[in-house]
């Protein structure tokens, strides 16, 4: 687990502070990247009679500013070119400074690489203003923007190592703000600043607050985990834990069992050369990287472009910087409630249109107008392209890919002066090559996969969701007509569908699974009790069913398929694809049943939902034994005790209840629900319940939230401790279940903290390490795999072309939105055709 989100919370008053004084350095990056377009501003001149060839002493027009870089050295006519090149110096320095400082501070630090970045941006800010020729001046801007790139990579993963993942998206965002403000000041700046020399002071002087970081900087908790420094790790957390409110008690104990997991799972390290291995990551670098070239060249640009356009060059400027203001906080509900690609394809295509209109209306207040326009919605799609090069990238070659795309973007800035300069060849060439860009990009990115909610790994499942459901849509029609074939077809399909998450996980995202203790017998009815680490366990517990289910050896297969008629040779075959006799049904919340696709697939499936309150649970369980009862039917129930996920928040409700009750507080798992459980276990008793296995699930890393898969936060290792117990072995009455259920918990509870102290579990009644078993072969599963996105592709390819398959669609989705609504859940209709209930 993320220390910072355990320990220190998702955001609260230290990191607060944090971010105010991190973003202050923002600031001043703002003012210098920007600060060409008064350093070189448009200045009118008249060339002498005697320097009418070359102009070298011509005659400036100072009634708007005092000394410019153009003025001092003449960079006019032949030379003019030069005032650009000093900008490309300084975007050359800010790549030179983002890959070494970035690399500086993996090494030495976060705390010590950003003091020196803004050191230096301070000398070198100050001496800048004070050389006597432009070539000294242009090097050492250079060595500003090498400072300048510094503070921007550093001072971002600084904020983002002590924020939570809830916030990272929305932090991501307002950290672009201090830059556009530092735009806006610029105007302010210039104004009161005639003179170039006095400018340039004035730009470096602000940043001398920046010096407080020698007193109050903190260093990177993560970074002090990552290099081995637990004890300075250790005594900054408990302050920050203690400025947030939080338990600082458990700090210490939580640090060294999250160092022990880093020291025990070693992860594969990616590079560059990842990125260009397969043709999926290679197509989604080669975008997004021309991607980010095209924000950054257009942004800069047109910001640089406007400040010529005709009218107060104070103004334009304020007017451009303002809008990517409205733009850092109109960003954040986009990101929050739609996808990454659409918004990048929406923002970078009416950005193009803008700029292009830009070329062909008269220069004046529409031309600053849409320029403005072009550039708030450039901006935005440089800060959602951003997070979504960071959730699209696998973790162990996303800084790689970031690192890449970065490099693109300088490029894209260097040139951009360039462009903008561009305007006395004529007024249609800047707009023109800066808004076709944009548009290009745009098509593009229709390329790439979409990561809001449907990430690479998402995507493949939640796509698989809503093709498997209008696959099963046929299927549910039998129900009116055959009961018992309407609930062996749709099991059959719904096991193999369980194949898919199997590959989709190991296969794909090489996640390894370790399998403990008993193996399943895949024929008895059962119930499967586990704790609920995290809200996606139920991704995993598939895989961990695949490979305990004991599988019948094949000479025993062919022995008793020999000894059968044709019927029962094919139904054996049947219940053997399909991963035995008894299926997998789930226990869980009634929200779920309303999800599009894969709730409605379980509300076809029949599992049993729970509202928490017991008088209506008590007839929804009660329908549900009785239906499977009548049909004759071995299952194996999938419950969480718990109820809710292993949280920082359901921790601490679980803790207040244990208080309450005068129960032992526990540190790896929840109190569990003993109520449901004990009815549960009862009325299944008397329908043919045989056994009950008790699961431990721990892992390396844990995505608590789905929103950890998306963003590529998945586990390398996961450990399932499978403990049989035979239904004789339970007591009859259900507070004595009750009780056993506790006991259950309070070992596992120890069980877990034996393994994550030594990384092994214990089996208590043994007193010895339950065995480990060999993996399953992925072979059926990767051919479940390969069927099932044949179907995705097959199910897209006919929505897209068929206008009848669009209907059948459309259909079923508002037949099911209604069944839920109305009915609430297909199942209920089962049940109810079934018990020929009117």
């Amino acid at each position: 687990m993320d220390p910072i989100d355990s320990l220190l919370g998702n955001f609260g008053r230290y990191q607060l502070w944090i971010c105010f004084i991190i973003f202050l350095s923002k600031f001043g990056v703002g003012l210098h990247q920007m600060a060409i377009i008064f350093l070189a501003p448009p200045v009118r001149y008249t060339c002498t009679p005697s320097c009418s060839i070359s102009c070298d002493n011509p005659v400036y027009d100072k009634s708007e500013f005092d000394r410019t870089i153009i003025t001092e050295w003449n960079l006019i006519c032949k030379k003019a070119w030069l005032k650009d090149l000093t900008q490309t110096f300084f975007q050359f320095g800010v790549l030179v400074g983002s890959f070494v400082f970035g690399v500086a501070s993996d090494r030495y630090g976060r705390r010590k690489t950003l003091l020196i970045s803004v050191i230096l941006e301070i000398f070198t800010g100050i001496v800048v203003a004070f050389l006597p020729d432009y070539w000294s001046f242009t090097l050492i801007r250079m060595i500003l923007g090498i400072s300048v790139g510094g503070i921007m990579v550093v001072a971002f993963v600084l904020v983002m190592e002590f924020v939570g993942t809830k916030n990272r998206d929305v932090i991501c965002s307002l950290f672009h703000l201090p830059f556009t403000l530092g735009h806006m000041a610029l105007a302010l700046f210039g104004y009161y600043l005639r003179d170039y020399v006095h400018f340039q002071m004035g730009l470096s002087l602000t940043s001398l607050i920046l010096l407080i970081y020698i007193c109050i900087l903190p260093e990177s908790p993560q970074w002090l985990i990552a290099t081995n420094q637990p004890f300075k790790a250790i005594e900054l957390m408990e302050k920050v834990a203690k400025i947030n409110g939080r338990p600082i008690d458990v700090v210490r104990r939580r640090i060294e069992a999250y160092q022990l997991d880093s020291i025990k799972f070693t992860h594969k390290k990616g590079n560059v050369v990842d990125l260009f291995r397969t043709p999926n990551l290679r197509k989604n670098i080669i975008v997004m990287s021309f991607t980010w070239f095209v924000s950054s060249y257009c942004y800069y640009g047109i910001a640089h472009y406007i400040s010529h356009l005709t009218g107060n060059i104070f103004i334009n400027v304020v007017a451009s910087s303002s809008v990517c203001v409205m733009g850092c906080l109109l960003v954040i509900p986009l990101v929050k409630n739609f996808g990454r690609k659409i918004l990048v394809i929406i923002f970078h295509t009416f950005c193009g249109i803008c700029l292009i209109i830009v070329a062909f209306i008269p220069e004046g207040i529409a031309s600053v107008i849409m320029g403005c326009i072009g550039v708030l919605l450039c901006f935005m799609a440089f800060i959602v392209s951003y997070i979504y090069c960071s959730e699209m990238f696998p973790t162990i070659v996303r800084n790689a890919a970031i690192g890449i795309a970065s490099v693109f973007a300088r490029v894209g800035a260097m040139l951009a002066p360039f462009v903008a300069g561009l305007r006395p060849h004529g007024k249609w060439c800047a707009p023109i090559l800066f808004g076709v860009f944009p548009i290009i990009s745009a098509s593009l990115c229709l390329l790439l996969p979409e990561t809001k909610g449907v990430g690479f790994l998402t995507t493949l499942e939640d796509g698989e969701n809503l093709g498997f459901y209008i696959l099963y849509c046929p299927v549910m029609y039998f129900v009116f007509i055959n009961h018992k074939l309407y609930r062996k077809v749709a099991d059959f399909l719904f096991a193999l569908w369980e194949l898919y998450p199997v590959a989709l996980f190991q296969w794909c995202c090489k996640t390894e699974l370790h399998h403990y203790g008993d193996y399943v017998n895949p024929d008895e009815t059962t119930i499967i009790i586990m704790n609920h680490r995290t809200r996606v366990d139920w991704n995993y517990i598939w895989i961990a069913l695949y490979h305990a289910t004991q599988r019948k050896k094949y000479s025993t297969y062919v022995k008793e398929s020999n000894s059968m008629d044709f019927f029962s040779k094919c139904k054996h075959i049947f219940d053997t694809i399909s991963g035995g006799t008894a299926k997998i049904k789930f226990v869980l919340k009634d929200e779920i049943k309303s999800v599009p696709g894969l709730g409605w697939i379980m509300q076809l499936n029949y599992f049993l939902y729970v509202k928490r309150n017991w008088q209506e649970d008590q007839l929804s369980l009660s329908q549900y034994v009785d239906y499977y009862k009548k049909l004759n039917y071995r299952q194996r129930v999938i419950l969480f005790p718990e109820g809710t996920d292993l949280s920082e928040e359901n921790r601490r409700r679980s803790l207040k209840f244990a208080l309450s009750k005068n129960l032992p507080n526990y540190e790896y798992v929840l109190h569990p629900r003993t109520t449901g459980w004990a009815v549960l276990c009862s009325r299944l008793r008397d329908a043919g319940l045989t056994s009950i296995y008790d699961v431990t699930v721990a892992y390396d890393s844990p995505p608590q939230t789905e929103m950890d898969l998306l963003k590529g936060n998945l586990p390398k290792h996961v450990h399932f401790y499978f403990k049989r117990y035979a239904i004789e072995d339970l007591p009859l009455q259900e507070d004595d279940l009750r009780h056993w259920l506790q006991d259950r918990w309070k070992e596992k509870n120890s069980c877990l903290e034996k393994f994550h102290v030594d990384g092994s579990y214990i089996d208590f009644k043994a007193k010895a390490t339950p065995k480990k078993h060999e993996p399953r072969s992925l072979f059926v599963a990767k051919l479940a795999f390969i069927i099932w996105t044949f179907f995705d592709v097959l199910f897209i390819y006919s929505l897209y072309y068929s206008i009848l398959f669009r209907f059948w669609v459309i259909y079923h989705t508002l037949l099911f939105i209604l069944v839920t609504k109305y009915f609430e859940g297909f199942h209920n209709i089962q049940y109810k055709i079934f018990n020929k209930v009117p």
